[in-house]
């Protein structure tokens, strides 16, 4: 409860215009209302059996309780929201489209289980080629908890073959860059990544001190999006990856 309301004190405070969560720990019997204000349009993805299915070979990794990874953005700013749903698989990954006066760009969260072998990655890769279809992909922002310690940044480099395969695809294949190159978990590893193919559309990127937003082994992110509408400035994003 402490965490939830370190949250709600920030949230109220600063009033992100769009707030990233991994590892939400909301079930179907906690509503949106309780976490956010009235004035934020919640889309969630919590953790079930077919977000985060069991192992047969290692059932006991399976955790019914944890994860989960929403996108939440003010109403009060001129854009509305719509979930992607061409594509479901067996992941802890999210995308909603923003739209404004004709203009769109995409946001996907994804959570990784640092255990999770290469079916995810697998499921991950065909939910992003599914976007690419459906909306051309012209402007894309994804961030989350990859749990992938072995790769260097900024180079992008892993002798681990499994984390190889999400940069590789990211940066080669879908023209992604990488925008966090320090540490954002206490352990001294960076886990929480932001790729975007539209750079240009992204200033200010910050990776915040840690309980700057509530208790959390994880720092926090925060950056601009170069976006405005009517009501409002370049939207600011928060990113708590909890």
């Amino acid at each position: 409860m402490t965490k939830v309301l370190e949250l709600q004190g920030y949230i109220f405070t600063n009033k992100p215009d769009i707030i990233i969560i991994n590892e939400s720990w909301l079930k179907s019997s906690i509503p949106s209302s309780d976490i956010f204000p009235a004035s934020y349009d919640v889309r969630r993805l919590d953790r079930s059996a077919l977000t985060h299915p069991s192992d047969p070979l290692e059932p006991k990794r399976f955790r019914a309780n944890g994860g989960g990874v929403l996108i939440a953005h003010r109403e009060d700013i001129g854009i509305s929201s719509y979930r992607f749903r061409k594509f479901s698989g067996q992941a802890e990954l999210l995308s909603i489209f923003i739209t404004n006066n004709n203009t769109n760009f995409c946001i996907s969260t994804f959570y990784r289980v640092g255990t999770l072998s290469m079916n995810n990655f697998t499921i991950f890769q065909q939910h992003l080629l599914s976007l690419v279809k459906y909306r051309g992909f012209k402007r894309h922002i994804l961030v989350g908890d990859f749990n992938l310690p072995t790769i260097t940044w900024p180079e992008g480099q892993s002798a681990n073959y499994l984390d190889k395969e999400f940069t590789d695809f990211l940066i080669t294949d879908l023209g992604h860059s990488q925008l966090i190159n320090q540490p954002t978990h206490i352990s001294g590893n960076t886990l929480d990544l932001v790729f975007t193919n539209c750079p240009d559309l992204i200033d200010q990127t910050r990776v915040l001190e840690r309980d700057q937003i509530c208790v959390s082994d994880h720092y926090g992110i925060s950056l601009n999006i170069k976006f405005s509408t009517r009501t409002s400035p370049p939207y600011s994003a928060l990113i708590p990856l909890l």
